[in-house]
């Protein structure tokens, strides 16, 4: 059995705020986009990104 170096803990994970006219800018963008099968996965990430908590 070969023993490695002690594992380094982890960086604390830093949650960035998205600044309002990015979030206004999703939020239309979300709306004009086509509701179509090409366009989901792009739809539910903006979906995500505009409605994240706001720290």
């Amino acid at each position: 059995m070969q023993v490695g170096p002690p594992l380094e803990k982890p960086a604390p994970v830093k949650q960035l705020k998205l600044p309002d006219p990015a979030i206004s800018a999703l939020t239309e963008l979300e709306t004009l986009l086509e509701n179509s099968p090409r366009n989901a996965t792009l739809l539910a990430a903006i979906h995500a990104l505009v409605k994240r908590p706001r720290a």
